[in-house]
């Protein structure tokens, strides 16, 4: 097999090739033209094979930006785009400028009421501007002007929505214009509006959004074993140009097809190739949780084949350079170190999970596998019209193909995860919980059901108030422990510091499940600010909680993982 995928400057050529001829449909948006357009290439150039092939149809929420117009009142005009979900709306106000305010309290000395507010982009978290938009609505603003916070001349589009959560079900849309201006044009009108000067503004934004249909793209790689399969994906919609989120994604899936096909290997394992729609953006009525919907709909219609035949997934996204970034379930590890070992000069970082890539979808109903990315090197760019072919050297790319095909020889051939890793994985975390046990996972069955009844993403902190990423890792509801023990160490050296970085509240985005809630600890945060005394005695109170929370879980636990199978001592 080694030889099959092995590769050399032809390869290197040849995505970048398909990479070029992709980038030519301009920004891909689930549901619209431009998808229908890239399918047709990929079709073309697999039919071009004799390759086949089929598309599967996703219902998904389809926007569009038709036009975006930006005027002073002096009649400048400034380069704007509209965010995603941006609604059609015509506005005209005076500007008000606001820093990087991100809680609605923020406004409390500031009346924004009937006017468009101009703010800086929260760089904590590009993700953080939805918080950024709510505050201000919410505060009275009739449309919302972010500054790009990287490029003198750049925009980016990170999608906003008008819901504090994540659920997967229904969000309201967002009311009023929010729209992107370069760092250059940014930096000249806060200059104005810091000087004193009265600043008018009319926006203009001319949207589409619109029921429509995006489609998955499957390609079947037969293999020996026909009980037994890889799944190698990335996705084709993108945000402005999208070389490396992700076109170079999606040409690296037909580099891989082309060669193993006209190979006339047939691996041990079968492959199945798919390219997700609506990653970027697709979950219907507005659902705060708007990404990865395509590959949701791709496992919720095909999980009963992935759950008895999958052995893992292999997902390629947002690449660009190094640092590599791998994205790991915990019996994928040795696999990971494996092939890592054959790159002693690579930089890396091995990771858990991650809710960003269509991976998850396929994680969290048992399949383990890898995400190859290298998000934090192309963020600068990220979702920006200068995410372009300049930003990749040949020498990336190589890197990028190589330790595919590296993973790929070794998954479709006879690598079996690693039920031992996730014994000793699921060991560490429960000891979070001060459980010492030895358990033993009789199959790679059992290791499924464990993913599926464990494996979940989580929110550390209440939306809006508590502002941190999104994690996803094996049983979070171990964070009471780490909750307990930081409590414990207050009692014992009392800092007001430390009590504020408590958080309260662990819940599962998208199905808004609540794991752990302990609002007593804002009470304690409140109660800290007029006596100390008052404070530590009811933080006594919260201790003696989070010990039952704790004797709980360990029972809850025990309790689940035995019904899975789980052999326990």
């Amino acid at each position: 097999m080694s030889s099959v995928l092995s590769v050399d400057v032809r390869d290197v050529r040849e995505v970048r090739s398909l990479a070029r001829a992709l980038c030519s449909v301009g920004e891909v948006v689930a549901g619209s033209r431009s998808e229908y357009d890239i399918i047709e290439l990929v079709a073309s150039y697999l039919d071009e094979l004799g390759i086949s092939f089929r598309l599967e149809p996703v219902e998904c929420l389809t926007w569009l930006e038709r036009g975006c117009e930006v005027v002073l009142d002096d009649g400048t005009r400034v380069p704007a785009r509209a965010i995603p979900l941006s609604p059609n709306a015509v506005v005209e106000g005076r500007c008000v400028y606001v820093g990087t305010r991100l809680r609605e309290s923020e406004y409390s000395d500031l009346d924004v009421c009937g006017k468009i507010v101009v703010s800086d982009w929260s760089t904590h978290d590009l993700d953080d501007l939805k918080y950024q938009y709510i505050a201000a609505v919410n505060a009275g603003a009739i449309a919302f002007v972010v500054i790009e916070p990287y490029l003198d001349d750049g925009f980016r589009r990170i999608v906003v929505t008008y819901s504090k959560d994540y659920n997967f079900a229904v969000g309201e849309a967002p009311p009023v214009p929010v729209v992107v201006v370069p760092k250059i044009w940014g930096l000249k009108l806060v200059e104005r509006l810091r000087s004193g000067s009265s600043v008018k503004m009319r926006i203009d934004t001319s949207v589409e959004v619109k029921h429509g249909i995006g489609y998955n793209i499957v390609v079947d790689i037969g293999g020996r074993v026909e009980s037994e399969e890889i799944l190698v994906c990335a996705h084709h919609d993108h945000w402005f140009t999208g070389y490396c989120d992700n076109v170079v994604g999606l040409a690296t899936l037909l580099w891989l097809v082309k060669k193993l096909v006209k190979s006339r290997y047939t691996p041990r394992r079968s492959i199945k190739v798919v390219s997700f729609t609506a990653e970027e953006l697709g979950r219907p009525r507005f659902a705060p949780w708007y990404w990865i919907y395509g590959s949701y709909v791709y496992v919720h219609r095909h999980v009963g084949e992935l759950v008895s035949k999958c052995i893992g997934v292999l997902c390629i996204d947002a690449f660009v350079t190094q640092p590599l970034e791998f994205y790991v379930t915990p019996d994928y590890q040795p696999l990971v170190g494996k092939v890592l070992s054959r790159y002693d000069w690579l930089r890396y970082e091995v990771l858990p999970p991650s809710i960003y890539y269509d991976s998850l979808n396929l994680h969290v109903v048992g399949i383990g596998g890898v995400t190859v990315s290298s998000l934090d090197a192309l963020m600068k760019f990220y979702h920006t019209n200068y995410d372009t072919e300049e930003l990749m050297s040949d020498g990336d790319l190589v890197h990028l193909l190589r330790v595919v095909a590296d993973f790929i020889n070794e998954m479709s051939t006879d690598y079996v995860p690693s039920v031992k890793s996730v014994e000793e994985y699921l060991r560490r975390r429960l000891k979070v919980l001060d459980l010492e046990i030895e358990l033993r996972i009789p199959s790679l069955y059992v290791l499924k059901l464990i993913y599926r009844e464990f494996l979940k993403p989580y929110y550390y902190g209440v939306y809006g108030k508590d502002f941190d990423k999104i994690y996803c890792d094996l049983v979070p509801e171990v964070i009471t422990g780490s909750l307990r023990s930081e409590v414990r160490e207050l009692l014992a050296e009392f800092s007001v510091e430390k009590l504020n970085k408590l958080r309260s509240r662990v819940v599962v985005p998208g199905s808004e499940e609540i794991l752990v809630d302990v609002p007593s600890i804002d009470v304690v945060k409140q109660l800290a600010s007029r006596s100390r005394d008052v404070a530590l005695h009811h933080l006594h109170y919260v201790a003696k909680y989070l010990d039952y929370l704790v004797e709980r879980f360990q029972r809850e636990l025990l309790s689940r993982l035995v019904k899975l199978g789980v052999e326990v001592k």
